[in-house]
């Protein structure tokens, strides 16, 4: 924000030098504790040196905030709150202030003291002696921002306490969508209007911290996932209530302490950036996760198995871990890294599992498949857990074609280098992980399994693919019903 000037009220007028001194001398008074304050202070800048008597900080409700020296009262604010019925007489240099972009607000001086605590009451006049215009220059890389939103279907509405004619124009010159589709929330008398107004309109202005709060609720009523940025005091509630709070460093301390976030540069432009790197974590923990999970489904299944039916577990530790180690260790530790952009859809924990269990049951059914058909053909134990770690090596590297899935040229790297890394380890270190030479059974059977895990991992993840489908359906309804109960 930065103050453009002053545009005298009196065109007759010559006092602007006066009125300059007036103004610094209320900036002084006040705390720098937002954006236009600070703007004021810095282009405002030769007071007359008088000590005010006391500050009265800016007010949503009321939209002024004034400075007391002696009987006189200096206040600046909002054109609707202070001209009161002089508003028509000035309405249009302010409305073509607004339509150009220009925020506009009204000094003028009270020829009596404000007492604190009181407002300025609706039917007291002050004699406004200018208007104040600022500016909101728009960032060079503003449009480019608020594309990729619009790319990745983020709806962007613009809430404001500022005038809503010129929030819409410097909205619309930033881009955003529908941005001409405004209201002005001081005509929103009803919780039920406010309500109704969230999906008509995309820039609310004139709008108090309390309907901020309402707005964010709104839009989480309808399923929504709402991130909200602010750097006021104002903005406050709203930042506690959404899902996603960010503020920036230049804005008040208030806003900061309540953010989840704060943008150190105060540049909203850095937002994509923002986005893609909470991607990267959560689409690669979720990756890491379900392969750390099938292992844990797999082994929770074969000891249960191994309890109920009192069989001989057929893999060795080491075994284990050296298969643990080629197709999860190793890989998600190189996934981590990877930069990943995909939209993260649907429910964290739902997603993991989802996609662990046909893994997981289907290295359960394949080893103990294996193990039934080692018994018939009569092939040793030693030589049985050398074909179970070659089947558990064959079904993680599936897993982890269709965990990294699409394949790029680093997927293919670790698909195909994993397992020539474990035949090294078994060609070099049998001894260390109990493998032996299979037998011509032993190979037999290997082979058939490792051709039947593919197409039993394809059904099973169908299954389960549709299993999630449904159980989305029905939590979506459940959710629709208790919001329709609240209605």
């Amino acid at each position: 924000i930065s103050i453009a000037g002053i545009a005298l009220l009196d065109e007759d007028s010559n006092d602007d030098v006066r009125i300059h001194t007036l103004i610094s001398d209320y900036v002084a008074a006040q705390s720098i504790d937002n954006a236009t304050m600070k703007a004021m202070r810095s282009y405002f800048h030769n007071p007359s040196g008088r000590r005010a008597d006391r500050r009265i900080p800016f007010s949503p409700e009321y939209r002024y905030s004034a400075a007391v020296f002696g009987q006189k009262t200096l206040i600046c604010g909002a054109p609707e709150a202070l001209l009161l019925s002089d508003m028509e007489k000035y309405r249009r240099k302010i409305e073509d202030l607004s339509l150009d972009g220009k925020r506009v607000m009204v000094f003028g001086v009270m020829d009596r003291a404000l007492e604190k605590g009181h407002p300025l009451e609706i039917s007291e006049k002050i004699q406004p002696l200018c208007l104040v215009i600022a500016e909101n220059p728009v960032r060079k890389n503003a449009r480019k921002t608020f594309a990729f939103f619009e790319e990745q279907n983020v709806s962007v509405k613009v809430i404001s306490g500022d005038n809503p004619l010129t929030v819409s124009r410097i909205a619309l010159d930033a881009g955003i969508k529908d941005a001409d589709l405004y209201v002005d929330a001081t005509t929103l008398l009803t919780d039920e209007e406010l309500d109704e107004s969230v999906d008509r309109y995309t820039v609310f202005g004139r709008v108090t911290p309390e309907q901020k709060q309402a707005l964010i609720g709104a839009y989480q009523k309808r399923g929504l996932k709402v991130a909200m940025t602010g750097d006021g005091v104002n903005d406050v509630l709203a930042l506690k209530d959404a899902d996603c709070s960010i503020a920036m460093a230049s804005g008040a301390q208030a806003a900061a302490h309540a953010a989840q976030m704060v943008l150190l540069d105060s540049d909203f432009a850095r937002m994509p950036q923002v986005l893609s790197e909470g991607r990267r974590v959560v689409n690669n923990i979720q990756r890491t996760a379900t392969l750390f999970l099938v292992k844990n489904i797999f082994s929770f299944l074969m000891s249960l198995f191994s309890i109920i039916f009192s069989y001989n577990y057929p893999l060795r530790p080491t075994q284990v871990a050296l298969v643990s180690c080629f197709t999860i260790g190793v890989p998600a530790f190189l996934l981590s890294f990877e930069p990943n952009r995909r939209k993260i859809s649907g429910n964290f924990m739902r997603n993991v599992l989802f996609r662990a269990f046909p893994a997981g049951i289907t290295d359960f059914l394949m080893i103990c498949g294996i193990s039934f058909f080692a018994d018939l053909f009569l092939v040793k134990t030693g030589d049985l857990s050398t074909c179970c770690t070659i089947l558990l090596l064959v079904v993680g590297l599936m897993i982890l074609y269709r965990v990294m899935a699409p394949m790029n040229s680093m997927h293919w790297v670790i698909e195909l280098g994993m397992p020539l890394c474990f035949i090294f380890c078994a060609l070099v270190m049998p001894e260390l992980f109990q493998l032996s030479p299979l037998t011509r059974e032993g190979a037999v059977l290997t082979v058939l399994f490792a051709v039947n895990a593919e197409p039993c991992l394809r059904y099973l993840s169908l299954l389960f693919d549709y299993l999630n489908g449904l159980f989305h359906t029905l939590w979506n309804k459940l959710k629709e019903s208790d919001y329709l109960m609240q209605i």
